[in-house]
Parts: C-alpha cells; sequence; structure tokens
C-alpha cells in the first residue's frame, strides 16, 4: 500500500508532462558598456541574424499556471560595418541555454512567460573578410545569465511564438590601459529576440 501511495501520484504527475520541441530564428545584438572614469558610455553594433533549436517539457501546476524547462541551442551574437579605423566583423557567440520558465495561460491557446536563463558558451568566434578568429573565446565567460519573456499560441499541438531574452551579467569583462596608464573597462551584454515553431508530442 505505501509502494503505490508513492508511485502512483509520481505516475499521475509524469503522465502531465508535456514534451515538445522548437526551432526559429534570432535576432541579436550585443551591448558594450565603457566605463571611463566616472562617465558610462554605451555602443551598440548592429543586429545579427541567427537560430536556435532544442526540446522542451512544460508541467501545469495550479489552475493556468505552467513550469517549462528546455534545453536550447542558441546561435547569438552582432555585427559590425566597416569604418576607417576598423574593418566589418560578424561575432558568433554560440550557447547551449537552459531556460526555466514560468507561464500563464489566460484563454485557450495563449501563453505568457517570463524565466531566468542560465547558459554555456560553447564557442566564440569573430569573422572578418572571410577570415575565422576564435581567440576571442578567452575573453568571453562560459557562463551566462538571461532573464527571458515571451509569448506563444498553440492550436492543438503546434504553436509559434516570440522571445525576448537580455542578459544580468557580463558576457566579459576587458580592462585597457593606454600609454599614460589610463584604464578603461568594457563590459558585454546579450540582447536577442526570437521567433520559432513549436511541436508537443
Amino acid at each position: 500500500m505505501f509502494i503505490l501511495c508513492v508511485i502512483l501520484p509520481a505516475q499521475l504527475t509524469f503522465s502531465q508532462v508535456h514534451f515538445g520541441i522548437k526551432a526559429g530564428v534570432n535576432y541579436s545584438n550585443t551591448i558594450l558598456q565603457q566605463h571611463l572614469f566616472s562617465e558610462v558610455t554605451y555602443v551598440s553594433p548592429e543586429f545579427k541574424t541567427g537560430y536556435h533549436f532544442g526540446i522542451f517539457a512544460d508541467l501545469p501546476v495550479k489552475n493556468n499556471i505552467y513550469v517549462k524547462a528546455e534545453l536550447i541551442y542558441s546561435d547569438k551574437g552582432s555585427s559590425s560595418p566597416a569604418t576607417t579605423l576598423a574593418e566589418s566583423y560578424t561575432l558568433y557567440l554560440d550557447y547551449l541555454n537552459m531556460p526555466v520558465i514560468l507561464g500563464y495561460n489566460p484563454v485557450k491557446g495563449l501563453n505568457i512567460e517570463i524565466g531566468l536563463q542560465p547558459g554555456y558558451l560553447v564557442f566564440a568566434r569573430s569573422v572578418s573578410k572571410g577570415q575565422s578568429s576564435s581567440f576571442i573565446d578567452f575573453f568571453y565567460n562560459k557562463f551566462s545569465l538571461d532573464y527571458v519573456t515571451g509569448i506563444e499560441y498553440f492550436i492543438d499541438k503546434l504553436g509559434l511564438g516570440v522571445r525576448y531574452e537580455h542578459s544580468l551579467i557580463s558576457l566579459s569583462d576587458i580592462e585597457t590601459r593606454n600609454e599614460e596608464g589610463i584604464g578603461k573597462r568594457i563590459n558585454e551584454f546579450n540582447k536577442n529576440f526570437q521567433a520559432y515553431i513549436a511541436y508537443k508530442f
């Protein structure tokens, strides 16, 4: 009897979990935050188009509230046009992200979501004039943390969604000094817009 009391609720809970797959496009950018003395300036390169794909599982909690966990491979970064001082380049930052989402279902099919997204940097590289450089991987922190928010709409098992992600901690901490010994610290933050299609099994 005791074993049944333990196993049966676990089986019922597991049966409520919805598994699925998702894939879509990224529209990402990196914000450079430069600190010089007490002055803080922001530099934002151009947006870069990328991709993401992965799996998810959601579990109803109470009424119209649910929690969702995902495992997503995501190609982020930014691009910058050529200037008189530098060549054009594209920055590729590929992450393995693990969002943990709290969702609300106000009406059938519509989901509103917010959550946190830990991530691990798989690799970082910069491409300029067709030449790829991976040495920049040294400057980036391997672990990241973002906040995420978005909406999605499902018709039966098929859904469409949009999401916004933004770094809570700096992707890199770079400090430089000029010939006079004056130091400048640069922090970098991701921002990323996603559009995707999802399918629940």
